[in-house]
């Protein structure tokens, strides 16, 4: 899909987030002037590992014998952040449903976008207008939508 195609359609909404944040924006404008505005945020507050769980690792009894083994501990930070895209998704997802928006475009660094991709709800699928593999978490709404604007129109 080529960036310069690409329009943000009145009442589509953008996606912008890194696993850490979330963001949800949507488009009051048209798509020669859009006009972005928040509609949803979501964060994780960036918990120190020894904060998201103490629990010492789990042992395996094996049938037979007396050795046991350690159980690899999840990675809780993974955990936290596919939390808070899949809370995302949802809300890009009942919209759809609901008939709030009829497109989204996801912004994520491009390892967030293989996740999006390989979890997202058909209808959400069907819905994707545009992706940009850029994080832009740390912007501010008039710079998300500067840069969008400087990147896909002409």
């Amino acid at each position: 899909m080529k960036n310069s195609k690409i329009r943000i359609p009145e009442n589509c909404w953008v996606a912008v987030c890194d696993g850490k944040q979330a963001l949800l924006l949507r488009n009051r404008g048209d798509a020669r002037h859009p006009d972005l505005v928040v509609i949803w945020s979501l964060s994780n507050p960036g918990e120190l590992t020894h904060e998201l769980g103490s629990d010492r690792p789990g042992r395996v009894m094996p049938r037979y014998g007396t050795a046991r083994s350690a159980v690899e501990q999840p990675d809780l930070h993974q955990k936290a952040e596919a939390e808070l895209l899949e809370a995302m998704m949802r809300q890009i997802d009942e919209a759809i449903h609901l008939k709030r928006t009829s497109g989204v475009i996801f912004v994520a660094p491009t390892d967030v976008l293989g996740w999006i991709r390989k979890h997202m709800p058909a209808a959400v699928g069907q819905a994707v207008v545009g992706e940009l593999g850029k994080d832009l978490t740390h912007f501010s709404v008039n710079d998300i939508q500067q840069y969008l604007l400087a990147a896909w129109h002409d």
